[in-house]
């Protein structure tokens, strides 16, 4: 059975990504506040340019996820 131009499989990919994105980063978080260590110190998370998400830190990619 064809879904057509249902776009239910692409929206619910976009949503577990999301999802994710968003554990991978509170982990991260929780990573670095049991070290002590700054949260200002240039991290930040690329989304949706070369990879579903990327991990900087320091303004170095740290953790890739495609």
């Amino acid at each position: 059975m064809s879904r057509g131009n249902d776009a239910i499989p692409s929206w619910s990919g976009y949503n577990y990504q999301g999802k994710i994105t968003l554990l991978a980063t509170l982990i991260k978080i929780n990573e670095l506040l049991a070290k002590n260590k700054d949260l200002n110190q240039g991290m930040y998370i690329e989304i949706e340019k070369n990879e579903d998400f990327i991990i900087y830190e320091d303004d170095v990619a740290k953790s890739l996820y495609q």
